[in-house]
């Protein structure tokens, strides 16, 4: 198995894998749920906070590190939504359209075990994790911003404009970069769903009319 996820997250990288990955992009310039509670560390984190999604995501790029498959398994699918958790990040009066093509997206995501393993790859180098947030009505505008939307990829904020993701929530990047670069691999669109964390992915490419 080791061997394998070694192997498969090679060829993602060098050629459709991750950078064709509909949930991730390269950046130029997804109790935490793997669903594991916090570690030994004293520090209370809430676990709907920035902090504890990037611990969360810490963890990952550790699965990835030691080739542990099972464990990059198990928090993958721990973010893939159901369509209850779908509905936690989409605004209450979203039209029907929109809201049945964000479910078509993730109805179409490949589930099988070596697609999964591609889902949120990311370069071996890449080690660390940095977290961007920001609220629904920051990526519309509506509010003042913090310096973290520059993160957000254009489409995000037109699906906050359009209506489409819910007042009130607060949306994450996560981002894997080289240490002492500013350009790594980044996955869109991490949200608390009330209970876990899920991703919403890059569902303004579904929404874009």
């Amino acid at each position: 198995m080791r061997t394998s996820l070694l192997l498969i997250v090679a060829s993602c990288i060098a050629g459709q894998g991750v950078g064709g990955s509909p949930a991730a992009e390269k950046t130029e310039s997804a109790a935490l749920p793997d669903q594991q509670p916090l570690g030994g560390d004293s520090t209370v984190v809430r676990p709907d906070s920035a902090e504890a999604l990037q611990q969360l995501a810490t963890r990952l790029q550790q699965a990835y590190a030691r080739e542990d498959a099972q464990a990059v398994l198990q928090i993958t699918r721990g973010l893939l939504p159901n369509e209850e958790q779908i509905l936690a990040a989409l605004a209450p009066d979203v039209s029907a359209e929109d809201r049945a093509k964000v479910m078509e997206w993730h109805a179409a995501l490949s589930k099988d075990d070596k697609s999964l393993l591609k889902l949120l790859a990311m370069q071996a180098a890449q080690t660390k994790v940095v977290v961007h947030s920001a609220t629904t009505e920051q990526l519309a505008g509506k509010e003042s911003a913090p310096e973290a939307i520059q993160k957000f990829p254009g489409g995000a904020a037109e699906a906050a404009r359009k209506g489409v993701l819910r007042p009130g929530r607060k949306f994450h990047e996560v981002e894997f970069l080289e240490p002492g670069k500013d350009a790594g691999m980044r996955f869109h669109l991490f949200y608390w769903n009330g209970s876990s964390w899920s991703m919403l992915g890059p569902i303004w490419r579904k929404v874009r009319r």
